[in-house]
């Protein structure tokens, strides 16, 4: 057996923030074991968007969390679901119903609904993006992070992976990013 290294923040709760037919997204809520400040982070856990977390970069999800809820932020890791079952529209969608949730349920977890932030590394990334541009008042975060962020955004093969061959889906995106 191998010993499990100390965290900064107590045993996740897993919540269900949406239903989309059969399927149900949930979000993990990690609070810190320090006394907490007040902030909550929506962290689009990174998981190179697969069904079963066998991609899921754990290691990266679990250093994050522990750095911020050191510092005694409340994390919120939502997961919008895999890729080879949604769409990045749907997937959008998923994150932006998981920012409501968290907004509606932020007392809960004495975190200040208006100054949240959202962050992600490499699969995610592109939700925190879209999310920035195409917030509304109800989806709008305070602030956003993102650590290897898509570059090339006229690649071919990023677009049949990240959309699906929806070319319709991949002009919008184009056009909410660049003008």
């Amino acid at each position: 057996n191998v010993a499990r290294a100390e965290t900064n923040y107590q045993p996740p709760k897993k919540l269900i923030y949406a239903k989309v037919g059969d399927a149900e997204l949930s979000l993990n809520v990690l609070t810190p074991k320090v006394k907490a400040n007040g902030l909550g982070i929506i962290v689009v856990a990174s998981g190179a968007g697969y069904a079963g977390g066998g991609k899921v970069n754990a290691q990266e999800d679990t250093r994050i969390a522990d750095i911020f809820c050191r510092r005694g932020y409340t994390i919120f890791a939502v997961r919008p679901g895999p890729i080879t079952k949604y769409s990045v529209i749907d997937m959008a969608d998923h994150l932006q119903k998981a920012i409501v949730f968290v907004k509606e349920h932020a007392n809960d977890y004495q975190v200040d609904s208006g100054r949240l932030g959202l962050m992600s590394t490499r699969g995610g990334v592109h939700l925190v993006c879209l999310n920035c541009i195409t917030a509304s008042d109800k989806t709008a975060v305070k602030a956003a992070g993102v650590y290897i962020p898509p570059t090339d955004l006229d690649d071919k093969d990023a677009q049949k992976l990240y959309v699906q061959a929806d070319t319709a889906a991949w002009e919008q995106i184009r056009k909410e990013a660049f003008q």
